[in-house]
């Protein structure tokens, strides 16, 4: 929910104010959040610095900061009777995006036409940037990109344990999702969860890696050759023939 007017008359309408801290995490969230509740984007030019402040400027008003992987954890899981297909389709989706090093949740998100959310914590947006940075950049930036990934890495060792790896969490009231817990086609399982994880970037606006082009280009064609009927040959069908 958007806060529309100034913020005297927000504050009028709600007494909790829950923040995003950057335009990444808000966009991640902004669909799964409780619509009764507002959110607001501090990603902005000290926003987030003006919210902190309201507390001391209307009495009465209490602000949270909301963590991406704490708003995943809060959704509904997979219904009781549901709860062995949905733990099956988490391992093989899971199998799938290894090579992209993504992990898969199942969750109940309410939003059926929601297929898929790409989630990850502001540390692991960072890491997977650097990453990035670094293959697209010659030696003396992969020599930065490994400094950075160490101070990171001090950071995150002081502070606690924290969530390493991004993951997508797969809408179990989406029809589509629920289909393809019960598919057996490996190939239409292994596109479809490929184009579901690219689709779920592109909806957070996140940027597409060298290997997730990769990775879409790959599950486009296989989906297409199925829809045509065209099978490609490999080497060992040549020698067959």
């Amino acid at each position: 929910q958007r806060l529309i007017g100034t913020w005297p008359e927000a504050v009028g309408r709600f007494s909790h104010v829950r923040y995003a801290e950057t335009i990444d995490e808000y966009r991640q969230v902004v669909g799964i959040t409780d619509a009764s509740s507002p959110l607001v984007n501090g990603g902005y030019l000290y926003d987030a610095d003006l919210i902190r402040m309201l507390p001391e400027l209307f009495s009465g008003i209490t602000i949270e900061r909301i963590d991406v992987n704490s708003e995943l954890d809060r959704l509904d899981p997979v219904p009781l009777d549901d709860r062995d297909a949905g733990l099956a389709l988490e391992q093989r989706a899971a199998e799938v995006l290894a090579a992209v090093g993504c992990d898969v949740a199942v969750r109940a998100i309410g939003h059926p036409t929601v297929a898929a959310l790409y989630v990850a914590d502001p540390e692991v947006l960072r890491r997977v940037d650097r990453d990035r940075t670094r293959k697209a950049g010659g030696a003396l930036w992969g020599s930065v990109m490994d400094r950075l990934d160490s101070l990171a890495g001090d950071r995150i060792d002081a502070a606690g344990p924290s969530t390493q790896r991004a993951r997508v969490c797969l809408n179990w009231d989406n029809t589509v999702v629920r289909t393809l817990a019960s598919t057996t086609d490996v190939e239409v399982f292994s596109s479809t969860i490929r184009l579901l994880y690219v689709q779920s970037l592109l909806d957070g606006q996140r940027p597409l890696a060298h290997a997730d082009r990769a990775l879409m280009t790959t599950a486009i064609h296989d989906l297409i050759e199925r829809s045509v009927g065209v099978r490609s040959i490999n080497p060992t069908d040549d020698e067959e023939l």
